[in-house]
């Protein structure tokens, strides 16, 4: 697959395919940027894939061993983060672009470092830019949702006593068929979590 996407990104690829329009391009790099954190992954455990033999390994950085290798690893996530950014700036903010974002700022919080500062991914501005906005994209979403859920708690919380589970949204969960107000009315993830409500709940009352 590799060897497919370098024909369209790479204008000096033997078999380079001619105008490639911003759409195709922005989708391989986007694949690219996937194919290479996978790789990552698979050097950072020592994982390695099947090399085709027409393809030499070293044109794309495979991890060909079966020993972690730190360093290959590091240079595969750059790579991911490299074509990542190229997708954004191609208008095209793929998961993957935001999960290799998000999977490089919590290499950098373990380490006790922002990488988005750093001299080698500061670099990519279009990349930290997407990751900030869907972050905050994100957070608006779970305090609406928060709101929504302190407004009727009953209706997104199960009401038996210690199971805790709650639904995202007033279907997820089974409401409660007595005759107790709309408003007070008790929901239960399950059957078996009504069946050990007893009494009824004070919201019925």
């Amino acid at each position: 697959a590799l060897y497919f996407w370098d024909m369209l990104l790479n204008p000096e690829h033997q078999n380079a395919v001619p105008e490639v329009s911003i759409g195709l391009l922005a989708r391989a790099y986007s694949c690219y940027a996937l194919a290479y954190f996978e790789l990552h992954k698979r050097a950072y455990e020592g994982n390695p894939v099947e090399v085709d033999p027409v393809i030499p390994a070293d044109v794309f950085f495979l991890p060909t061993h079966h020993v972690p290798d730190h360093a290959l690893a590091n240079k595969l996530l750059y790579m991911a983060a490299d074509y990542a950014d190229a997708a954004v700036c191609n208008s095209l903010v793929s998961p993957v672009v935001l999960q290799i974002a998000s999977w490089i700022i919590r290499i950098g919080e373990r380490d006790g470092l922002d990488p988005r500062k750093s001299n080698e991914y500061g670099r990519f501005v279009q990349l930290w830019r997407a990751e900030e906005d869907r972050t905050k994209e994100w957070r608006k979403v779970q305090q609406k949702m928060a709101a929504k859920v302190a407004r009727a708690r009953n209706a997104y919380v199960c009401a038996a006593q210690g199971c805790r589970i709650e639904g995202s949204k007033k279907k997820s969960l089974m409401r409660c068929a007595g005759k107790c107000p709309a408003e007070r009315k008790p929901h239960y993830c399950s059957k078996e979590c009504q069946k050990k409500v007893s009494t009824c709940p004070a919201s019925c009352i």
